[in-house]
């Protein structure tokens, strides 16, 4: 019996991204409902982007870490032209030289140009920061609801579901945090953190011994969306050989940044909503 798929349609400040869901494997991303944002040549869009050496840097880690048959020669020829005005790249061309499960593409009329949500979030910053934040705000809002449902027919199996726990346990935001020497022995996924929540995943157990799960599964939605924004920024600066000293401080720089820009998108969108006028976003560096 073949895996069930489902197709979630997420609104994303006016304009519809597919979300692609096999059943026991990770979500898949619709890069050419994203690049329709911007244009009516998809397909051209996604090209350009796959040119850029910085994207085919960060294609080129997620597989490292995550497909062990990647094929890493082609790669780095790849990677050596990238940027270049001769330099071309496109999803079909990158699968079948490298082997890559990060993107996937289909020609026809349903077909088009999928990625893992890790890397349809790194196209969405490139195609817009803040079209990024509506994706993951109504992304992370379907989520809850779906968590909702879930949890009134099987409330035994709530922490067991994939997603986030209903009551957050972390609920401030981020704060300026100082740099530490010990942190130069924390792993990168503590790094996020402690840049984010101002404690390591070990801390949080102490402080709370009967959780399940990671303090990002624990968290308030605000804390989500900015940890998936993160995790991409953060591969960005390892790919660019940012010391881990200077990423903590980008990393916590940017969570607070985004959280106040949350916030301001959050009250321009009740302030048009109380006034019934069209809600028009603002692009957030």
């Amino acid at each position: 019996m073949p895996d069930k798929t489902t197709k979630t349609k997420v609104l994303a400040d006016g304009s519809e991204i597919t979300v692609r869901h096999v059943e026991g494997q990770p979500e898949y991303v619709s890069l050419t409902d994203i690049a329709k944002r911007v244009n009516d040549e998809p397909n051209a869009v996604i090209q350009n982007w796959m040119r850029a050496r910085s994207t085919i840097e960060y294609l080129g880690l997620w597989e490292s870490i995550y497909n062990p048959n990647f094929n890493s020669v082609d790669f780095e020829a790849f990677r050596a032209n990238a940027g270049s005005n001769t330099f071309t790249m496109s999803p079909k061309k990158w699968i079948e030289s490298t082997n890559a499960i990060g993107i996937e593409s289909k020609a026809g009329r349903y077909g088009g140009t999928f990625a893992n949500y890790d890397i349809a979030l790194e196209f969405m910053s490139w195609v817009s920061p803040a079209y990024k934040l509506h994706f993951l705000q109504e992304y992370q809002r379907l989520k809850g609801e779906e968590m909702q449902r879930q949890f009134a027919a099987k409330p035994q199996q709530v922490y067991m579901l994939p997603g986030h726990s209903i009551d957050p346990l972390i609920t401030d935001l981020p704060q300026p945090v100082e740099w530490k020497p010990e942190y130069e022995e924390l792993c990168e996924a503590d790094i996020i953190n402690v840049a984010l929540f101002g404690i390591t995943q070990a801390q949080f157990e102490q402080q709370h011994p009967r959780a399940m799960g990671t303090v990002h599964n624990n968290s308030a939605i605000h804390h989500i969306i900015i940890h998936a924004s993160l995790r991409n920024k953060s591969a960005e600066l390892i790919t660019a050989g940012v010391l881990k000293r200077d990423r903590f401080m980008i990393l916590n720089e940017i969570a607070i940044e985004q959280t106040t820009a949350l916030a301001e998108n959050n009250k321009k969108r009740l302030a048009a909503a109380a006034t019934a006028q069209p809600y028009m976003s603002e692009d957030i560096v």
